[in-house]
């Protein structure tokens, strides 16, 4: 049976993959990238959302208003409210990142 599946982080690495697999399995994917990529399987593409911005959550969500989601895959990392690599950090820094 066909699903409408909404699969965050899908620009690229398992989330990518995730959204290419549901598609050619004939689900309809609507994937949510942070950076801008031209296609993501061929299923329907919303650039530029950044899971940790509520604002722009809130906008995805208007636009999907209405809309049935079957399934929702959340493939999106994130780390903290700031962007840091884990290979600047210490040790006390990275145990304290991850409790």
């Amino acid at each position: 049976m066909k699903k409408t599946m909404l699969i965050t982080g899908a620009g690229r690495g398992i989330g990518r993959a995730l959204a290419a697999f549901a598609f050619e399995q004939g689900n309809d994917v609507i994937a949510l990238v942070r950076t801008k990529v031209r296609e993501v399987a061929s299923g329907e593409v919303i650039n530029g959302v950044d899971v940790t911005n509520q604002e722009m959550l809130d906008r995805v969500a208007a636009v999907l208003r209405g809309r049935p989601i079957d399934l929702l895959i959340n493939s999106a990392g994130t780390i903290g409210p700031e962007r840091q690599s884990t290979l600047d950090m210490d040790f006390d820094g990275f145990v304290a990142r991850w409790k």
